[in-house]
């Protein structure tokens, strides 16, 4: 019945026809924040502060819903607002505009136009509690004696030590998470086995010793796609423009059409980007209260920024664009392995990176009487990263032979000595304003340990290990020595 008034009423409108129920609940703002609703947006008046774009057609999307269609094109531009998404992608994808309102024009069946403006709700709305099918959370704990389990109402408290034995089990629903809750809990009660579900976690005993953020390094973010982190977080937007203003500019540079995969000076910026959004999910939004941070190469300033000890994450990007540092010095022309060599300034040099698995004394021998190779990275115990001038690297790989090997394409001179004619305006870039830490071990690959951090020897810890070899597994192993068991890795691809 739809479908042939549609066709007699509209016969020459070509758009698929489907049947959508479309609703949505209208409420007072200071009722729906009493209640402790989840606001999708605000209705607001025209003028100018609104901005002119809409949503991409609701009909594209789902058909012509013909009497719900107008109330479909503001449901959609409703969800577009919470999710913060960008109004004229075909999929749904992130925005970082600064102003997130939005106009709609709609037209009903009858043809009657309704102009709409719609206003992103407050930074403080749960957004991410909004996603349909949310997995469904429960904790519980036992303490030494206890003939039972108690639930824990906040994941904070589950890191109290004197908590004893710890539960946790995910349902796809509430039922579903109490009835495997009880499954569980009965069987570890009995000596039992645990169900053979891969949402149960269970610790006999705390986990003790401390906690550490680890950043990635800015290789991680050659050809890093969101796969979510910003469309089901959306908040991670709201705070990253919050603390970081440059953030929208940032991303939108990343992902614009033509951006070089292969340029570290991207690689930089997804990373540090995405180093920032996981820090916020885990210090704000999660609660975690680490007691270490460490990275790797970059991730040391990406630490740094998370960690509150560096701020204006733009400045420290625009210094390093100021300085010529990619496409000249260490990337591109790469002057400064030419100027350590002897070269001619104006004589470029290929330079190229490997990741090579196997034994150091076997890479360590294989480079042994190549002045232009740098092992610049142990990345983890038999991983590392050699890198240096193309011919020299040819040989290198030559004699490594059925090594397991790839080419990094991140090709960067840096943790190397041939960084040295760089190093001055290296040090000048990470001079930069520093806060004390409160309760916090931050380590540095420049001396595989903790340091105390102040203006002056940040800089430094920077600048040597950029001159040296990172040995990441030192660092790692003595952070562990330190007392540290849980690691949680931020950054592209972790």
């Amino acid at each position: 019945m739809h479908t042939a008034a549609r066709n007699a009423l509209q016969p020459s409108v070509a758009t698929p026809s489907a049947n959508h129920a479309v609703a949505l609940l209208l409420k007072r703002h200071d009722r729906a924040s009493a209640d402790g609703n989840d606001i999708l947006a605000l209705i607001g008046p025209l003028g100018p502060a609104a901005t002119t774009a809409r949503p991409g057609p609701f009909e594209r999307q789902f058909g012509r819903a013909d009497a719900a269609f107008a109330l479909g094109e503001l449901a959609l531009a409703a969800t577009i607002l919470a999710q913060r998404a960008n109004p004229a992608a075909d999929r749904l994808a992130p925005s970082f505009a600064a102003n997130t309102d939005l106009t709609i024009d709609t037209h009903a069946f009858n043809g009657i136009g309704r102009r709409s403006v719609l206003i992103a709700p407050p930074v403080s709305a749960p957004l991410f509690r909004r996603h349909a099918r949310r997995p469904v959370l429960r904790l519980f704990t036992r303490a030494p004696g206890d003939p039972s389990f108690h639930p824990v109402l906040t994941r904070i408290a589950m890191t109290e030590p004197a908590l004893g034995e710890r539960l946790a089990v995910i349902g796809e629903n509430a039922e579903q998470a109490e009835a495997l809750a009880a499954e569980a809990q009965a069987a570890i009660l009995a000596g039992q086995p645990l169900p053979p579900n891969g949402n149960v976690y269970h610790a006999p005993a705390p986990l003790g010793g401390r906690l550490a953020l680890t950043f990635t390094g800015s290789a991680a973010g050659r050809n890093w796609r969101d796969p979510g982190l910003f469309t089901f977080y959306p908040e991670l937007i709201d705070r990253l423009r919050a603390r970081e203003p440059a953030a929208a500019a940032i991303y939108r540079r990343l992902i614009a059409p033509g951006t070089a995969s292969d340029d570290p000076a991207v690689h930089l910026k997804i990373s540090s980007l995405v180093c920032q959004a996981h820090g916020i999910l885990a210090l704000d939004l999660l609660g975690l209260a680490p007691d270490a941070a460490l990275g790797l190469s970059s991730g040391e300033t990406n630490a740094l920024i998370a960690m509150g000890i560096w701020d204006n994450l733009a400045g420290l990007l625009n210094g390093v664009d100021g300085s010529a540092m990619y496409g000249d010095w260490l990337s591109g022309h790469c002057r400064a392995a030419a100027q350590a060599w002897g070269l001619p300034d104006a004589e470029p040099v290929d330079w190229i990176c490997w990741q090579v698995v196997g034994p150091r004394e076997r890479v360590a021998a294989a480079m042994a009487d190549e002045p232009r190779v740098s092992l610049t990275i142990v990345q983890a115990p038999g991983v590392h990263c050699l890198c240096g001038e193309a011919a020299a690297m040819a040989r290198v790989m030559a004699r490594l032979g059925d090594c397991s090997a790839s080419r990094l394409h991140s090709d960067l001179v840096v943790h190397t000595p041939a960084m040295a004619p760089f190093a001055d305006r290296w040090r000048q870039i990470h001079s930069r304003p520093t806060h004390t830490p409160a309760d916090l071990s931050l380590y540095s690959n420049a001396f595989n340990a903790a340091y105390a951090p102040d203006t002056n020897s940040v800089a430094e810890a920077l600048t040597r290990q950029a001159l040296d070899t990172v040995d990441f597994p030192a660092t790692v192993e003595q952070a562990w020595r330190d007392g540290v068991r849980v690691f949680i890795e931020c950054g592209p691809r972790a």
